[in-house]
């Protein structure tokens, strides 16, 4: 059996925040090196995240007060490993973090990483 360095790469999760978000990548670096000294390319990706501003509030039609404030906030996630299990070689497994908060978004299932490693 031939040994090899695998990329998995990221879950659905992680792919879908990207594509829900107004996202784009820009740039690719060096995240880890495979079993042969091969670069493992990850990306950088800048996101727009939208969230509610409950800072503000104002009396709706009826006098209630309310808080419908939606704004955006622009963010920076690196895809960083997060194991790379063997299977005939390693299997990098990724996720996206926040490289100023260290917020995680995408981290795979120890069952989702045994059913596919």
């Amino acid at each position: 059996m031939a040994r090899s360095t695998q990329y998995i790469g990221l879950n659905k999760r992680a792919l879908d925040f990207l594509k829900n978000n107004k996202s784009k990548k820009l740039c690719d670096y060096q995240g880890d090196t495979g079993m042969f000294d091969e670069p493992m390319m990850y990306g950088i990706y800048e996101v727009e995240v939208k969230f509610q501003d409950c800072s503000l509030s104002y009396p709706d039609e009826n006098g209630k007060e309310t808080n419908v404030f939606e704004n955006t906030e622009i963010k920076t996630f690196a895809e960083v490993t997060q194991c790379a299990p063997w299977s005939s070689g390693p299997c990098y497994f990724t996720y996206l973090k926040n490289i100023l908060t260290g917020e995680e978004i995408g981290k795979w299932e120890d069952n989702e990483i045994w059913d596919i490693a």
